[in-house]
Protein backbone atom coordinates (compact mmCIF):
# COMPACT_ATOMS: atom_id res chain seq x y z
CA UNK A 1 0.00 0.00 0.00
CA UNK A 2 1.41 3.52 -0.85
CA UNK A 3 1.55 5.75 1.85
CA UNK A 4 0.89 9.65 2.40
CA UNK A 5 4.62 10.08 2.11
CA UNK A 6 5.40 8.31 -1.08
CA UNK A 7 2.13 10.17 -2.58
CA UNK A 8 2.90 13.78 -1.48
CA UNK A 9 6.80 12.77 -3.00
CA UNK A 10 4.78 11.94 -5.98
CA UNK A 11 2.68 14.82 -6.41
CA UNK A 12 5.78 17.10 -5.84
CA UNK A 13 7.63 15.13 -8.63
CA UNK A 14 4.53 15.57 -11.24
CA UNK A 15 4.36 19.06 -10.33
CA UNK A 16 8.21 19.84 -11.09
CA UNK A 17 7.53 17.73 -14.41
CA UNK A 18 4.57 19.58 -14.88
CA UNK A 19 6.45 23.02 -14.09
CA UNK A 20 9.05 21.97 -16.70
CA UNK A 21 7.34 21.06 -19.87
CA UNK A 22 5.00 24.46 -19.15
CA UNK A 23 8.30 25.96 -19.46
CA UNK A 24 9.25 24.11 -22.56
CA UNK A 25 5.89 24.82 -24.02
CA UNK A 26 6.38 28.90 -23.13
CA UNK A 27 9.60 28.31 -24.84
CA UNK A 28 8.77 26.70 -28.37
CA UNK A 29 8.47 28.35 -31.65
CA UNK A 30 5.39 27.30 -34.46
CA UNK A 31 5.99 29.22 -37.92
CA UNK A 32 2.17 29.57 -39.13
CA UNK A 33 2.18 29.59 -43.53
CA UNK A 34 -0.74 30.97 -45.53
CA UNK A 35 -1.05 31.53 -49.36
CA UNK A 36 1.31 29.03 -50.38
CA UNK A 37 3.75 30.24 -47.53
CA UNK A 38 3.89 34.09 -48.82
CA UNK A 39 3.04 35.42 -45.36
CA UNK A 40 4.16 33.50 -42.89
CA UNK A 41 3.89 34.29 -38.35
CA UNK A 42 5.91 33.05 -36.19
CA UNK A 43 4.67 32.46 -32.78
CA UNK A 44 5.38 31.58 -29.15
CA UNK A 45 4.21 28.68 -26.58
CA UNK A 46 2.68 31.75 -25.02
CA UNK A 47 0.99 32.79 -28.36
CA UNK A 48 3.39 36.05 -28.49
CA UNK A 49 4.01 36.82 -32.13
CA UNK A 50 7.29 36.84 -33.01
CA UNK A 51 7.83 37.35 -36.41
CA UNK A 52 5.61 38.26 -39.51
CA UNK A 53 7.43 37.29 -43.26
CA UNK A 54 5.23 38.72 -46.58
CA UNK A 55 6.57 37.89 -49.80
CA UNK A 56 7.50 41.30 -51.35
CA UNK A 57 4.89 39.79 -54.42
CA UNK A 58 1.74 40.62 -51.76
CA UNK A 59 3.15 44.27 -51.06
CA UNK A 60 4.20 45.38 -54.77
CA UNK A 61 1.33 43.16 -56.40
CA UNK A 62 -2.57 43.95 -56.66
CA UNK A 63 -3.55 42.02 -53.39
CA UNK A 64 -5.64 44.47 -51.65
CA UNK A 65 -5.72 45.27 -48.07
CA UNK A 66 -8.06 42.99 -47.00
CA UNK A 67 -6.89 39.55 -48.92
CA UNK A 68 -3.19 40.49 -46.83
CA UNK A 69 -5.22 41.20 -43.24
CA UNK A 70 -6.77 37.40 -43.84
CA UNK A 71 -4.02 35.94 -45.30
CA UNK A 72 -1.99 36.76 -41.91
CA UNK A 73 -4.82 35.80 -39.93
CA UNK A 74 -4.85 32.51 -41.49
CA UNK A 75 -1.29 32.18 -40.89
CA UNK A 76 -1.61 33.19 -37.08
CA UNK A 77 -4.56 30.22 -37.09
CA UNK A 78 -2.13 27.94 -38.41
CA UNK A 79 0.58 28.83 -35.97
CA UNK A 80 -1.80 28.56 -33.01
CA UNK A 81 -2.81 24.80 -34.20
CA UNK A 82 0.70 23.72 -34.07
CA UNK A 83 1.27 25.19 -30.76
CA UNK A 84 -1.69 23.83 -29.88
CA UNK A 85 -0.44 20.36 -31.12
CA UNK A 86 2.72 20.74 -29.43
CA UNK A 87 1.08 21.58 -26.53
CA UNK A 88 -1.15 18.11 -26.29
CA UNK A 89 1.90 16.52 -26.95
CA UNK A 90 4.30 17.25 -24.30
CA UNK A 91 1.11 17.32 -21.97
CA UNK A 92 -0.19 14.17 -22.80
CA UNK A 93 3.05 12.44 -21.35
CA UNK A 94 1.95 13.99 -18.24
CA UNK A 95 -1.80 12.46 -18.65
CA UNK A 96 -0.16 9.16 -19.45
CA UNK A 97 1.67 8.82 -16.27
CA UNK A 98 -1.34 9.54 -13.99
CA UNK A 99 -3.56 7.06 -16.13
CA UNK A 100 -0.86 4.12 -16.01
CA UNK A 101 1.33 4.93 -13.08
CA UNK A 102 -0.56 6.87 -10.48
CA UNK A 103 -2.83 5.03 -8.18
CA UNK A 104 -4.52 6.38 -5.69
CA UNK A 105 -4.99 4.11 -2.64
CA UNK A 106 -8.73 4.35 -2.00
Amino acid sequence: MVGLDDMASAIKGAQKNIEKIQAEIQQAEAIGESGAGLVKVTINGAYKCLKISIDPSLITGDVDKKMLEDLICVAYDNAVEKIAAIQKEKLGVISNVFQSGFKMPF
